[in-house]
């Protein structure tokens, strides 16, 4: 709708023009809202994948050292 008919139905006047004004900041300033929202969400998908990852390699790794571990336990523990 356009912002001059709002004004004439709202009565005009000063006040009219004040009230659709902030109506449109507060609608522009709702879709920015929304847009860094959406790419914030986005960010954090991102940051889950990358922890994901990371996990994998390290679980990967840990269970690559596993058995070494484990065999110098044992001798740890025979030299005793």
């Amino acid at each position: 709708m356009n912002p001059e008919n709002i004004i004439r139905e709202i009565g005009g006047g000063l006040a009219a023009v004040v009230i659709v004004a902030m109506g449109i900041v507060i609608a522009v300033l709702f879709r920015r809202l929304v847009s860094v929202q959406e790419k914030r969400i986005e960010e954090v998908r991102e940051m889950g994948r990358e922890t994901r990852a990371l996990l994998e390699q390290t679980n990967l790794a840990m269970g690559t050292l596993a058995e070494p571990l484990r065999e110098a336990v044992r001798e740890m523990r025979a030299r005793k």
